[in-house]
């Protein structure tokens, strides 16, 4: 009986310590599997960290041009508004000598129609002046031929 309590003994104790293997083999493979996760999720987490990184580099970048371009269009209005200003300007200026083109278009057309009428006058009187010279030495040579008679 000894003999057999012996062997049921060393089986369970070889069937204990097999067990005790396989709870150390199964705790080391946990650890392991856990390892493993734990490092997936580890380079997981550091490459959302460097995308996280690199998007708000982007995202500054992009701020940084959103600024300037946001800089630009304001100084695209205030040129805008200049060159409207100096459009209103010029217009105004057009518009104010295209009055003194035609004042001085309405002068010049009555200067020259007043001096028409001048040379005109002019004419007349010469021709007047002409026939009255030519009466006037008429009549000395007539009073000269009458005093060299008398």
């Amino acid at each position: 009986m000894t003999r057999e309590f012996n062997k049921i003994q060393h089986e369970l104790t070889s069937n204990l310590k097999t067990m005790d293997e396989r709870n150390t083999q199964l705790n080391e493979l946990c650890f392991y599997k856990q390892n493993i996760e734990y490092q997936s999720i580890k380079e997981q987490i550091d490459t959302e960290q460097k995308l996280s990184f690199e998007l708000k580099q982007q995202n500054n970048e992009l701020n940084r041009h959103l600024s300037d371009h946001m800089m630009l269009l304001k100084t695209n209005k205030i040129q805008e508004s200049q060159l409207n200003a100096n459009h209103t300007d010029l217009l105004e200026k057009i518009h104010l000598k295209q009055e003194e083109i035609q004042i001085e278009k309405a002068i010049k057309q009555e200067s020259s129609q007043i001096l028409t009428k001048l040379k005109k006058d002019l004419k007349q009187k010469q021709k007047l002046l002409s026939i009255h010279h030519h009466q006037e030495d008429h009549l000395k040579v007539k009073f000269s031929i009458n005093l060299e008679i008398n």
